[in-house]
């Protein structure tokens, strides 16, 4: 169930652009959409109190969900009221900026619409992952950036959804909505979640049990603990429940209904049909292997290794792995530096004010996201939290997989998670306050990973060979996505074929592989083809703006395309205005 989380450039030109965002915030139409966004936000977070939290209101950090029979019809009865609302707005508003924002909303608004429509049509009956889902609604309110009084509001909701009176405690109201989805479509053929999906969360549940009390105690009250034990004892059931009645119900097969898949797609930010990813896909995949296997060779000869094979030598660079806490924290503090460098020599984007934050996981932490990643932090009232570049660590010393430990990877990875890629794009948001609509409802997987490939392209030619390499390979890896993950959807791809494209041809670990099969097949289906389709998005906007105006100042561009936040690519045609400023 989808749920509820120039000529030249000279410096006085991105001082332009501060004051020219600066001025933004003043004009109506700026003024206008906040108040809408806000609005909405408040509208919905009265059913669904987390998703209000997350964007940064503190007054629904003490609250939380209160899951029933009437939850999903006040919700559907909210989001009609507001598509007929942001229709008459974008039929009536004569700013091109306040047309972009609402149609924006609206397609959010709408897009939501479609998919309660669809499960319904489809008898879909939803599996809550308990355990896992509280524990990921404390972590936004209990982290090393939030000030104490959130993390003690945290505690207020984990007691709210620990309220045992009434059978109002949220692990329950699970259990129930499950159940009375059930009675709701007995006589129809139900679509159950993928039987994988459940394992997975049964395999895990342990942990973010155990995860929920580390975040608990280090939320600054003591008060907890009683009804820590409520949770315990009703995940015990929860998860005997899901395993010995609910796990034989699931499908076997992991591919969605077309249609869902379909709208998973659209959710990304990604229209076009899965035959076309695919064929595009493999056909770019099969053109930038070429480039992999010419640089591998060069590898084998400049370190005079026996194969030539570019996972024989993916295997050599992995050997020099930093599992140390230290050294892997100065292995990414040293790769953020010669990006920062890179960036300032060349000329490619203005940098944040404030220095990028590097973050060690835990273990349950890295066990919950086992992959680096970043943050973004809360777009209202933000009192000065920032992005964080968070990378996953081990006591132990021994990570789950080493793709990312070893110098060779760093690099690359910084790029993408750090600057230029997301840490930027969210720093930039943070410091310019674009539109509330452009900085979160506007956010997609699309928008933001097509950033974010863009920014490694951006590096690409400064990096030295092998860091040139494993950024091959990693963009290979999400080329192989654009055609793998829709394949797997329409079952034309099993797990086998996945993990060998991943593990035997571009040497990524097996443990790494599967979760990338798990990824399409149930984790997010959809949502990796993302990537690739952002970058050519991005790359189609650029070679359009300069057919029109010109060869463009890089810096310039990238300035400008940042400044509009999470505006989708193709929403920019409206504003190709503001990058004539950009011409050579």
């Amino acid at each position: 169930m989808r749920y509820i989380f120039c000529l030249f450039l000279f410096v006085s030109c991105s001082i332009q652009q501060v004051n020219e965002v600066i001025e933004t915030k003043n004009r109506p139409w700026y003024v206008e959409s906040n108040k809408i966004a806000m609005e909405f936000t408040r509208d919905i977070s009265e059913i669904y109190p987390e998703i209000g939290s997350s964007f940064g209101y503190g007054e629904f950090d003490k609250k939380g969900m209160n899951l029933n029979s009437k939850t999903l019809a006040k919700k559907k009865k909210l989001l009609r009221k507001w598509l007929k609302k942001l229709s008459n707005l974008v039929t009536k508003t004569h700013s091109k900026h306040l047309k972009a924002d609402m149609m924006i909303l609206k397609d959010y608004v709408q897009r939501d619409l479609d998919w309660i429509y669809a499960e319904e049509k489809l008898a879909f009956i939803p599996f809550y992952a308990a355990s896992e889902l509280i524990y990921h609604h404390l972590a936004t309110l209990i982290n090393d950036q939030s000030p104490l009084k959130r993390k003690k509001d945290a505690v207020a909701r984990f007691k709210f959804y620990m309220n045992d009176k009434n059978k109002n405690n949220l692990v329950d109201a699970f259990l129930n909505e499950t159940n009375r989805f059930e009675k709701q479509y007995k006589d129809l053929n139900k679509l159950y979640p993928y039987k994988g999906e459940v394992k997975k969360y049964l395999e895990n549940s342990k942990s973010y049990v155990a995860g929920i009390k580390d975040l608990l105690e280090k939320s600054g009250r003591d008060d907890w603990k009683d009804a820590y034990q409520i949770l315990k004892a009703k995940i015990t059931y929860y998860d005997n429940y899901i395993k010995t009645n609910f796990l034989k119900k699931t499908r076997d097969k992991a591919n969605l209904p077309f249609e869902l898949y379909k709208m998973n797609l659209r959710d990304s930010g990604v229209t076009k049909e899965p035959v076309d990813l695919i064929k595009r896909g493999k056909k770019d995949y099969k053109r930038i292997y070429r480039q992999f296997i010419k640089l591998a060779k060069k590898i084998a000869k400049k370190h005079s290794l026996k194969s030539d094979d570019p996972v024989s030598v993916i295997r050599y660079l992995k050997e020099k792995q930093v599992t140390s806490l230290q050294d892997v924290e100065k292995l990414y503090q040293n790769a953020n530096r010669k990006l920062e460098r890179i960036i300032k020599k060349h000329s490619l984007i203005t940098l944040p004010k404030s220095e990028l934050q590097i973050r060690l996981a835990g273990d349950v932490e890295s066990k919950a996201k086992p992959v680096p990643h970043l943050n973004p932090p809360p777009l209202v009232n933000n009192d000065g939290i920032l992005p964080e570049f968070v990378v996953p660590t081990s006591t132990s010393g021994e990570l789950p997989f080493d793709d990312f430990s070893y110098e060779s990877a760093a690099v690359i990875l910084t790029a993408h998670e750090g600057r230029p890629g997301h840490d930027l794009q969210f720093s930039r948001i943070v410091e310019n306050e674009v539109s509330f609509i452009r900085a979160r409802y506007a956010m997609n997987s699309t928008n933001v990973e097509g950033w974010a490939l863009y920014a490694e392209d951006l590096v690409f030619p400064y990096l030295d060979l092998e860091e040139k390499f494993i950024a091959l390979q990693t963009r290979l890896w999400r080329v192989a996505r654009y055609y793998l993950d829709p394949m797997v959807q329409i079952a034309q791809a099993s797990s086998e074929d996945v993990i060998r494209v991943f593990h035997e041809n571009l040497g990524v670990s097996k443990k790494m592989a599967e979760l990338e099969y798990q990824r399409y097949a149930y984790r997010s289906p959809g949502q990796a083809t993302a990537y690739y389709e952002g970058l050519l998005m991005i790359s189609k906007l650029k070679d359009d703006l300069q057919q029109k105006y010109g060869k463009l100042n890089l810096k310039c561009f990238n300035d400008t395309f940042v400044s509009f936040g999470l505006l989708p690519p193709a929403k920019m045609k409206l504003f190709y205005e503001d990058f004539k400023k950009c011409k050579k």
